[in-house]
């Protein structure tokens, strides 16, 4: 062999990498084929840069140097052989790149050193465990040992990011190994040539896995536990509201599950791939689990996986050559069961508004309830304890009985003095219970915080007065459910524990605003009209009259409620007036009026304003009745409410008058003579409206002919239209004007009584009856005496003489006399016999 032969396989053969640096090109390697035995040195020395000055040598020289061990082509097995992703990196390919190995068995293998060749010949070296990773130097470049928490932060770089065939992951792990490790300033100044080579991008991220390994094991990474320790620390609930809250998710976590509880958006379970970033935090709520017992305590459980590191560096001694390191890849793995009992303790309350505010009498009190829970505190939840029931989906809310008493009749409104616990000796009027189950005795499924729940005591109330609902759960008073089991503090797994103590106690408390209910009074009156008769213009009173009564209610004044009587006048028709419970339809109503009773007094007599009937009453109108009616909307303000509503009967004898107007009878002249004066006369009795009514009752007459001796009383025989009334001003005669007759028959007089109102209408209270006896007045022709010839008047007396000639038997005389004796009596009378 020459020595230019042996020159070039000596500088294959030296053609060796280092973990950044390429000391020979592969295009001249490429060039020659031939092989050839080279002995090896003796022993295994150090390979520096140095090797590259023995090299020049070599070729400068042109000596071959004795006892030299040929090399050998590397064999298969070398890490060398084995390069993986990288940048700048590969076979032959070593411009201050940064990369990785991946060996056979799949372990990702990176260079502990960036300035020292691999060993083309050896083999994959044996790698150990090792807490410490020596330092090397070479040529003024110096790597010091490395150990503690730097050791640590490499073992967590490669075995989370350098598991890995991407070429910038890879580069970027590699040179954070290399940056973790410190140097001298040959070091520092080698690490600056390879940041240039791979990039800053690539540099950016290996910057990003070493701040992560330095948070990693700030946290705690030397425990064996990626996050830092996973206990209940993690889990925060606030005292008020324990079975809600947040836990810390470790960083890393790949799953997490709750048990008995869920996560803000309702599911058990959150995964994250690539597991969950540092500073995670869930949000959670308890759900009681199925239970036979209430028991206030019940677990709630969170398991979870995690990656974790392979936190064991184990390095790889290249002797004089190239070390390297690896790391196990992440493994998953449990994390441990961690849990809280919440503390449910609760307080329910209950609260009322009665349903009405006055009943009557025989009514049944009632009341509508509330329940609820009292405000959050220390140790105490504000929320209705529930759980699921066995079907593992419904909800079962917690039973809670409520003892309800009504305690009363009081005379005042026990709300006017409120207490928080009831008085002694207060009167119990009615005790009863609720609970919140269904009812066939199942618990319910909705919520009952904050539904009015309406209550009828079924309890009827016997006597007027103020009676207030008192409301109150008591402890030892509930369910079996919930009093079978103990008091404790902390969980209990065998007996349990109450959701609330066996001393609790709340009450609504006495006289609270808006839980009265008051029995209302019922009327008691009767009353009586002033008078029984009526006419146009009278004015009359109704008298009142309001028994005592034992416990008559009292405002917030302390004075006895008021009661106003509302009256109402009515007009009648109907001939005869019949008493009914109910007004009849065709009944009028025509006026109102009111009596209000005094406070200061018990018993005692009203009575009503002056009242009148109105002039224009219908003449239909046959009479006039009070109803007295107790209203409520006619109540003064304090006392509204608090009387039944009651009316007094239609038509009460003692409440109705009789509307009565002026009757008028006629008497007229029943005979005279042709030419004689005549007249007829109104005889007035009944009521007369005074001149005060503004009502003016007047009498007018008619005379009529009658036609073939028949009464006809039309305007074609009427003889006379005496339209000059006569005023009537109170019962009596009243004469018509006198009139003379022309013609013999019988002459019908016709009168009209009527009433004439201040707007001057008129109405007819009365129209005689064409041809009664009374109204008819006789005319006949004055006859012609025999003797003298002179006319007389047509007395009986007269007339039988002047037919029979007794006139000539008795002489001159005695006719005088008689007819002076006739002229007295008519003139007394006013009337005379024409039928003799």
């Amino acid at each position: 062999m020459t020595l230019s032969q042996a020159a070039f396989v000596l500088l294959r053969s030296l053609s060796v990498r280092t973990c950044g640096k390429a000391f020979f090109a592969a295009q001249t390697r490429k060039a020659f084929l031939v092989s050839i035995q080279i002995t090896r040195p003796p022993a295994r020395t150090k390979r520096f840069r140095a090797g590259a000055l023995i090299l020049g040598a070599l070729v400068l020289g042109g000596t071959a140097v004795g006892g030299m061990n040929t090399l050998a082509a590397a064999p298969a097995q070398a890490i060398d052989a084995y390069h993986g992703a990288g940048i700048n990196w590969g076979v032959g390919v070593h411009a201050n790149g940064a990369g990785n190995f991946i060996l056979p068995d799949g372990r990702f293998v990176y260079c502990a050193e960036m300035f020292i060749f691999t060993d083309p010949g050896s083999g994959i070296p044996n790698y150990v465990t090792a807490d410490t990773i020596p330092g090397k130097s070479d040529g003024g470049i110096e790597v010091y040992a490395t150990s503690g928490d730097a050791l640590k932060m490499i073992g967590f770089v490669i075995s989370k990011y350098g598991q890995t065939n991407d070429s910038a992951q890879a580069a970027a792990t590699a040179y954070a190994v290399w940056a973790m490790r410190s140097g001298n300033a040959g070091y520092n100044a080698q690490l600056a040539i390879v940041a240039n080579s791979i990039g800053a991008g690539v540099v950016n991220l290996a910057n990003s896995y070493m701040n992560e390994a330095a948070a990693w094991v700030s946290a705690g990474g030397s425990n064996g536990d990626y996050g830092g320790m996973w206990d209940s620390n993690y889990i925060n609930a606030s005292p008020e509201k324990p079975y809600e809250g947040t836990i810390k998710v470790p960083a890393g976590s790949t799953q997490m599950t709750i048990e008995n509880g869920s996560w803000a958006d309702g599911s058990t379970t959150k995964t994250w791939n690539g597991g969950a970033p540092a500073g995670t935090q869930l949000s959670w709520v308890g759900i009681p689990p199925s239970n036979e017992k209430w028991d206030k305590y019940y677990r709630v459980s969170f398991t979870g996986k995690q990656v974790v590191p392979g936190l064991d560096v184990a390095f790889g001694d290249g002797g004089g050559w190239q070390s390297s390191i690896t790391s196990g890849p992440p493994r998953e793995r449990e994390l441990t069961r961690i849990y809280l009992d919440p503390d449910t303790t609760w307080a329910p309350s209950v609260s009322s508004l009665v349903t009405s505010e006055f009943i009557k009498k025989g009514e049944t009190f009632s009341d509508t309830i509330t329940f609820g829970s009292l405000p959050a505190d220390i140790g105490r939840s504000d929320q209705w304890r529930w759980r699921l029931a066995e079907d593992g989906v419904t909800k079962e809310w917690m039973p809670i009985k409520a003892k309800g008493t009504v305690y009363g009749p009081y005379i005042s409104d026990p709300a006017l003095n409120p207490q928080p616990t009831i008085p002694v000796g207060a009167p119990v009027a009615a005790t009863f219970e609720y609970s919140v189950l269904n009812e066939d005795g199942s618990f319910v499924t909705e919520d009952p915080t904050g539904k009015q729940i309406p209550i009828d005591t079924g309890i009827k109330s016997k006597e007027q007065g103020y009676y207030t609902f008192v409301w109150e759960i008591i402890g030892d008073d509930q369910h079996e459910a919930v009093t079978g089991v103990d008091d404790c503090v902390t969980p209990d797994r065998e007996a349990g524990c109450r959701v609330f103590p066996t001393n609790y106690y709340f009450s609504d408390g006495f006289g609270t605003k808006g839980e009265t209910q008051a029995v209302k009074m019922k009327p008691e009156f009767n009353t009586e009209l002033s008078t029984h008769e009526l006419t146009l213009g009278d004015t009359y009173t109704d008298a009142i009259t309001v028994p005592e009564r034992q416990n008559w209610l009292r405002d917030d004044q302390g004075k006895r409620h008021t009661q106003t009587l509302t009256g109402t006048a009515y007009l009648v028709n109907t001939p005869e007036l019949v008493q009914s419970a109910e007004i009849p339809a065709d009944a009028v109503a025509v006026g109102t009026t009111k009596v209000v009773t005094d406070p200061e007094e018990n018993g005692q007599v009203l009575v009503s304003e002056d009242l009148m009937l109105d002039i224009y009453t219908p003449l239909e109108a046959k009479h006039l009745t009070m109803v007295w009616c107790v209203v409520d909307a006619d109540q003064e303000p304090q006392s509204q409410g608090i009387w039944e509503e009651k009316c007094d009967d239609f038509g009460i004898p003692a409440e109705s008058a009789k509307i009565v107007h002026p009757d008028v009878t006629t008497k007229a002249v029943e005979a005279v003579w042709t030419g004689e004066d005549a007249h007829d006369t109104a005889i007035v009795t009944g009521h007369v409206p005074s001149a005060e009514s503004g009502v003016k009752t007047e009498v007018t007459f008619e005379v009529y002919e009658a036609a073939k001796g028949t009464p006809v009383c039309t305007d074609e025989n009427r003889l006379f239209n005496l339209d000059t009334p006569v005023e009537v001003t109170k019962p009596g005669e009243y004469p018509s004007e006198k009139v003379q007759f022309t013609t013999v028959g019988d002459k019908h007089w016709v009168e009209t009584l009527k009433y004439v109102y201040p707007d001057e209408t008129e109405k007819v209270i009365k129209r005689g009856i064409c041809g009664l006896p009374d109204e008819t007045t006789k005319v006949k022709e004055r006859p012609v005496l025999a003797l003298t010839g002179a006319m007389g008047h047509p007395t009986g007396l007269a007339y039988g003489l002047g037919i029979t000639g007794l006139l000539a038997a008795a002489g001159t005389s005695a006719f005088v006399i008689a007819r002076k004796r006739h002229a007295a009596a008519f003139a007394a009378s006013n009337s005379r016999d024409c039928e003799g």
